[in-house]
């Protein structure tokens, strides 16, 4: 029987909290992915701190699949405001989700101010 060589891992541990404390915290999750050194280095180097990375990764492809919304995002990455939220999204290519329906309604509300503006005038 032959042996398996076995990699040295480069393990990443990522910590998710809610933002209450701890007695009233609906969770505290620890997650901890092993990858090969070599690799681990490679994506150290393009990332630096790859356990922010990885949960920034995991919270765009959340959005993406409708798993979880934007304020969602904001509390899980901690981010200071929904401005911060869009940029981030953006910049993963995880846009907002706008619907035709959403667009309606923006229409709707913009062309109320208009009449409403033109009434003032």
């Amino acid at each position: 029987m032959s042996e398996v060589e076995t990699q040295p891992t480069l393990t990443t541990i990522i910590n998710i909290n809610s933002n209450k404390p701890d007695s009233q915290a609906l969770f505290n999750m620890q997650i901890s992915l092993e990858i090969p050194d070599d690799i681990g280095s490679r994506l150290t180097a393009k990332w630096h701190n790859l356990p922010q990375r990885s949960l920034e990764i995991m919270a765009a492809q959340a959005y993406k699949s409708g798993i979880l919304t934007a304020g969602e995002v904001r509390r899980m990455l901690n981010l200071p405001s929904r401005l911060a939220v869009d940029e981030f999204l953006k910049r993963e290519g995880a846009y907002l989700h706008y619907t035709e329906a959403d667009l309606e309604q923006d229409l709707q509300a913009v062309a109320k101010v208009i009449q409403t503006n033109d009434h003032c005038l």
